[in-house]
């Protein structure tokens, strides 16, 4: 947690250093869209950046609980906090991979 916490931090302060568009980056989370000539940059940073192993990890998870499999109220509530625990992993990582995209983008978009 720890490390992740401490990537979180030095990758918003790289964006934030790096002064992008903020208005730009509401828009694209909205409305996504890829910049003619990007096409090669934005496939290579979403195949390094997004991070589908979460979700792998988070199916161990759930069958790593002691659940007693016949009762449901177990099961719907083991459901649940795996539900919680993806929803915040998944959630950081969004943030994590913004940071890196929209500091990635400012130095392509100068250069």
């Amino acid at each position: 947690m720890t490390l992740i916490g401490i990537m979180t931090v030095t990758f918003a302060a790289n964006m934030f250093k790096s002064e992008p568009d903020y208005g730009q980056i509401v828009k694209g989370l909205i409305v996504p869209t890829v910049p003619k000539g990007s096409l090669n940059a934005m496939l290579g940073l979403v195949g390094a950046v997004i991070m589908p192993h979460n979700l792998y990890l988070h199916s161990s998870l759930v069958l790593s609980r002691k659940v007693n499999y016949r009762n449901r109220n177990e099961v719907s509530e083991g459901n649940y906090y795996n539900a919680v625990e993806s929803a915040i992993s998944l959630g950081v990582s969004f943030f994590i991979n913004t940071f890196v995209i929209a500091t990635f983008a400012v130095f392509i978009i100068k250069n």
